[in-house]
């Protein structure tokens, strides 16, 4: 691809700022966004979300990355027993958490509060009403409603699931980042 072709591609892909100066850090040594927009071409949304997210830290592709972690476990959940759809976007916050560290909380996204039942704001039981945190095993058990022990036993094993799908786009991202 031209440098010309690619400067436009990625200015296209990151309208807000029209800018094609931005960095990728991390595995990728370095490379400009013009490079990974060129790696990223003709990839599917997922794995360029993930890149830009992951390697540029564009966060506000990290929605759309977490939506993909629902559907994800939607689809692989088929097995699972007794599993809410509140607890799946929980499993995907508290796993993508994990793969791309946020220092908002995962729960309440930094506004230090969560609705209750009647819709009236309550202190975040994930971050204890400070807007950040990295969840413990704790956290995780408490806002799931599961267990102690069922998470070690079940849980786990799940967002383990979500996991090894994450890591199968982002080495698919990596792989063609290496090709340049």
């Amino acid at each position: 691809m031209k440098r010309e072709a690619a400067e436009t591609l990625i200015s296209r892909l990151n309208a807000r700022t029209g800018s094609y100066a931005m960095r990728v850090q991390g595995v990728t040594g370095g490379l400009s966004g013009v490079d990974v927009a060129a790696a990223m071409a003709g990839a599917p949304r997922i794995e360029e979300s993930i890149a830009r997210l992951k390697y540029a830290g564009q966060e506000e592709y990290r929605v759309e990355v977490w939506q993909w972690l629902i559907a994800v476990a939607i689809r692989i959940s088929d097995n699972w027993r007794k599993c809410s759809f509140e607890q799946k976007e929980l499993l995907a916050a508290f796993v993508l958490n994990e793969v791309v560290p946020n220092r908002l909380c995962p729960v309440c996204h930094g506004r230090t509060w969560t609705p209750d039942a009647k819709g009236m704001e309550e202190t975040c039981a994930c971050c204890d009403g400070k807007g950040w945190a990295f969840p413990t095993k704790k956290h995780k058990v408490k806002l799931l409603g599961v267990a102690a022990e069922s998470w070690s036993r079940t849980w786990a094993d799940r967002a383990n699931q979500l996991m090894d799908e994450f890591d199968q786009r982002d080495r698919r991202v990596i792989e063609r980042v290496m090709k340049l």
